[in-house]
């Protein structure tokens, strides 16, 4: 990816229905659905594509349009040698780095069968919300009408596939808490990667927060979402790093454990669900160089 914030037709993409997370390429992010994708409001929810049955909720497999591409540079200092935690701290000094568009289908709507019969819509609209839903729950089974939608399988007939695209995204790194032992207290210190020595070689670890924009993403119906300086933490990275014959530092890092990204949807400050989406282990991959150092 480019300035542009796009994948021009001569940059290469990984593409493919089903990608293991482990091969996300260099310099880029798998964000998918986490469980059905979806909460309240949002039945489903899927990222890439769309559904291949909105009923069901049977997601159209797509791996290779749920990945996003990454362009940036991380400002960093190489400190000398710890002794007492046994490596070299490399320092990351907080940065944004941009990535590129992911859509996204969520499903919003009222599930006439589901395991509180009605859950979606009904269920999140203040105060008489449980008492419409109560009402429904009634009347679906005194009339029966719930049996003969589950046996002629017309189940989430109230359901809307909403498609999105989020525009250009940006990552920025958070500075860490001044006191550790309290996340409240002012960030001010860049967080601080080590340089290990492991019997597979030397191996770089980091730990550190992100905050999440999609500043383009507009929603339609005049609901408003949460992807404004939304916080993803605990991002650990590790990878093998080394030194080019020029005197260059490569680190490619790829992120260790699974990381959730809800989304949060809004309709006139009432809550109105959540789009819950994941980033799987190995699903951040990054390639950095430094400059020389000789």
């Amino acid at each position: 990816m480019n300035n542009n914030f796009q994948i021009d037709s001569n940059e290469p993409v990984l593409t493919g229905d089903t990608i293991d997370p482990a091969n996300t390429p260099a310099n880029a992010t798998m964000i998918v659905p986490r469980g059905t994708g979806g909460e309240g409001l949002v039945a489903y929810a899927n990222t890439g594509c769309g559904f291949d049955n909105v009923a069901s909720g049977e997601p159209t497999q797509c791996d290779g349009d749920k990945i996003i591409y990454i362009t940036g540079l991380l400002n960093t200092e190489i400190l000398d040698f710890d002794a007492e935690n046994q490596g070299v701290p490399v320092v990351i000094y907080p940065t944004a780095v941009a990535l590129t568009n992911l859509d996204a289908t969520a499903v919003i709507g009222l599930r006439l069968t589901s395991d509180d019969e009605t859950g979606g819509l009904l269920g999140i609209i203040p105060v008489v919300g449980d008492l419409l839903q109560g009402v429904v729950d009634g009347l679906l089974g005194a009339t029966g009408i719930d049996n003969l939608i589950e046996a002629v399988g017309l189940d989430n007939i109230g359901l809307a596939p909403v498609p999105t695209a989020t525009g250009p995204n940006i990552l920025r790194v958070r500075y860490e808490p001044e006191d550790p032992n309290d996340p409240n207290s002012p960030r001010t210190v860049p967080p601080v990667g080590l340089i290990v020595d492991t019997p597979d070689g030397l191996v770089f670890r980091i730990q550190f927060d992100l905050l999440f924009d999609a500043p383009a993403l507009s929603l339609p119906l005049g609901l408003e979402h949460n992807v404004k300086s939304l916080p993803i933490d605990n991002v650990q990275l590790e990878g093998p790093l080394d030194f080019l014959p020029d005197g260059r530092l490569f680190i490619g890092l790829q992120s260790q454990e699974a990381l959730d990204v809800d989304l949060e949807i809004t309709l006139a400050g009432f809550d109105g669900g959540k789009v819950l989406l994941q980033i799987p282990p190995g699903g951040i991959n990054l390639s950095y160089q430094s400059a020389s150092i000789q």
